[in-house]
């Protein structure tokens, strides 16, 4: 045969299904004939491996529906009470009809398998739901589901979402999802009103912790609490904003953006760092207030655009820019009282390691260079207060004004002005040159 099934797991459940692809021919798939004839099985050729067949289980744990072609099955129910079943084989597995469960339930996913959940999945009795399995595998949620307990993604597993609902709730549940270990939650245009997400995941191949795929602006409105190192993303098309803020819990949060990412109104606040990463832009907003403590590190080709003078954080952490980083002061009129190590020629190397946009922005810590960097200032003034040192070579660009007010810089590199002024106060202003 080359396709079988067996009843080992369940004790007759349907849910023990082997499903291979033929090494000739369409797709044979071996079922059970009657569902009250545990044991006896029939054979059926498929072209499309739709099946249009329920499934129940009947076993609390040990039940797999194992594919490594497509196949879709019709509803998905579960007798008794907590249930775990597991999907194998490396193929697509569907369920196009409803899904009900009696108890909290843990779905597993192995071998690079994708189980899609096309139908509305409900409780019988309050549920809390688990995902969990190994990288490459996933579990995709396009419906509301109307469960209302907490939503556990694990291990190192990807669960993509289609709707503000797909989590549970159904219209305001607020239980919350928990993403753990190196799994990874993909959201797709949704605003998500209710949900509270407890994070500690670098996210794996497929997406950050929390990852933004497209299909319009994602909404983040309630806080992100972080309970480990964690990465916040954005893949495609249009913004991630998060509007609720995150709580690091002295955890270090990167944002890679891939696309834009928006951190408006309640901001970052905790001990730990903050990493900006990803090759596109970051917006602090001016109505996001941020109390972090930890370093700022921009890197990698990507732009942080800071609208308020606490944008950085408070003045316990270093903001750190690093070669293609940018650093871009908007708005005006806003002063920076953290210290800065800048290097680097900024992001598409030549936005500077700092770009002053417009009117004044004051930085009253000090710039210290751990490499040659460049200064942009596109138009009005900026401003450093604090002693500018470090070995590297200064290089000021563009059309505005950029002034070193302490009289005994201690730079030691050389400083070229290609455009605008460098205004200097003192013998001393451009250090020991």
């Amino acid at each position: 045969l080359v396709a079988f099934a067996h009843t080992e797991f369940g004790g007759g459940s349907r849910a023990d299904y082997r499903v291979k692809s033929p090494t000739m021919g369409g797709q044979v798939i071996v079922k059970p004939s009657d569902p009250a004839q545990a044991g006896w099985w029939s054979f059926t050729k498929l072209a499309s491996g739709s099946l249009g067949h329920d499934i129940t289980v009947t076993a609390a744990s040990g039940s797999t529906i194992d594919a490594d072609s497509s196949v879709s099955f019709d509803t998905l129910t579960f007798s008794g009470g907590n249930q775990e079943l597991n999907f194998a084989g490396g193929g697509g597995i569907e369920f196009t009809g409803a899904t009900s469960t009696p108890g909290d339930t843990t779905f597993n996913a192995e071998e690079s398998t994708s189980t899609t959940f096309s139908g509305a999945i409900s409780e019988t009795a309050a549920a809390a739901l688990t995902f969990e399995g190994s990288e490459g595998s996933q579990f995709n949620l396009p419906q509301a589901n109307s469960y209302t307990g907490v939503t556990t993604i694990r291990e190192s597993i990807t669960v993509t979402i289609n709707d503000d609902d797909s989590l549970g709730g159904d219209g305001g549940g607020v239980a919350g999802t928990t993403i753990t270990d190196n799994a990874s939650l993909r959201i797709t245009g949704e605003d998500m009103n209710n949900e509270q997400f407890t994070l500690s995941s670098q996210g794996n191949a497929l997406g950050a912790g929390i990852q933004h795929l497209g299909g319009g602006d994602t909404l983040i409105r309630q806080q992100i609490v972080m309970t480990g190192d964690s990465r916040i993303g954005s893949s495609s098309g249009n913004r991630l904003r998060i509007i609720g803020g995150i709580d690091n819990g002295g955890n270090e949060v990167e944002l890679t953006a891939n696309n834009r990412i928006d951190i408006e109104a309640n901001g970052i606040t905790g001990a730990g760092d903050v990493r900006i990463r990803g090759g596109n832009e970051i917006y602090f907003h001016t109505n996001a207030p941020n109390s972090y403590s930890g370093d700022t590190i921009v890197e990698n080709n990507t732009r942080l655009r800071v609208r308020r003078p606490d944008s950085l954080g408070d003045s316990t952490g270093i903001t750190i820019v690093r070669d293609r980083g940018t650093v871009l002061f908007e708005s005006g009129n806003d002063t920076h009282i953290e210290n800065f190590q800048i290097e680097g020629q900024g992001r598409n190397n030549g936005e500077g390691a700092l770009w002053n946009l417009n009117a004044t922005n004051t930085i009253q810590g000090t710039v210290t260079l751990t490499g040659d960097a460049r200064i942009r200032s596109e138009s009005g003034n900026l401003r450093v207060t604090g002693n500018v040192g470090g070995a590297g070579n200064l290089t000021k660009t563009q059309n505005g004004d950029v002034t070193f007010e302490n009289a005994t810089n201690t730079l030691a590199g050389n400083t070229a002005i290609h455009g605008g002024r460098l205004i200097v106060t003192g013998a001393g202003g451009l250090g020991n040159q």
